[in-house]
């Protein structure tokens, strides 16, 4: 799922790239996944920011394959 996100990032941080995405999307703070969320439940957080990459990715091809089509 992040592989292909972070195939070339260079880690400089002790903060795993994982929890660097749910923390900067504002799914969760640091608190609450140190204390309130399991391991399972940061990977759930984790498909959803996928899948909601997935659909915006769609939503935004269909657009555009809407755009052309008006065009025509």
């Amino acid at each position: 799922m992040t592989s292909k996100v972070w195939s070339n990032y260079n880690e400089t941080s002790e903060i795993e790239p994982e929890v660097y995405i749910i923390v900067s999307k504002k799914y969760a703070t640091l608190k609450e996944l140190d204390i309130d969320y399991s391991v399972s439940d940061l990977y759930d957080i984790l498909e959803i920011i996928d899948i909601e990459n997935d659909i915006e990715s769609a939503a935004h091809k269909d657009a555009e394959q809407e755009s052309k089509m008006n065009k025509r």
